[in-house]
């Protein structure tokens, strides 16, 4: 059941080790609930299609990465990414659905939070 899976994510949020981060959904209400309760020492980066993060408490109000000037053009979908207010670049994806905004800004999350340059990862 779904209580099931949100504290699934919890035990998997605890297990992330000493100097590494949690990338995760900021505006996604389950998500929510489990960064909520994260201890305050162990590092959390959020991504969301604008920088608001409805649901959330304690912790940052805004997600960390996130999409603006959203455009479908020519089949591909365009959009600014931005961290934590300042702007890495501008990208395209070839896959449809807004959802894979979410999952290209996993990706990009993912590579920076690694050391990869933006301009790689755009």
């Amino acid at each position: 059941n779904e209580e099931e899976i949100v504290d699934a994510f919890g035990e998997f949020a605890l297990g992330v080790k000493p100097g590494g981060v949690l990338i995760a959904n900021g505006t996604d209400l389950n998500v929510a609930k489990v960064i909520g309760k994260l201890p305050a020492d162990l590092r959390c980066e959020t991504f969301g299609l604008d920088k608001s993060r409805p649901f959330s408490k304690g912790r940052d109000k805004k997600c960390n990465f996130y999409a603006q000037n959203i455009q479908l053009k020519d089949e591909l979908y365009a959009f600014d990414v931005y961290h934590n207010g300042e702007l890495l670049g501008a990208t395209k994806i070839t896959l449809p659905g807004r959802h894979n905004i979410l999952n290209a800004l996993t990706v990009v999350a993912i590579a920076v939070n690694a050391g990869l340059p933006c301009q790689q990862v755009l």
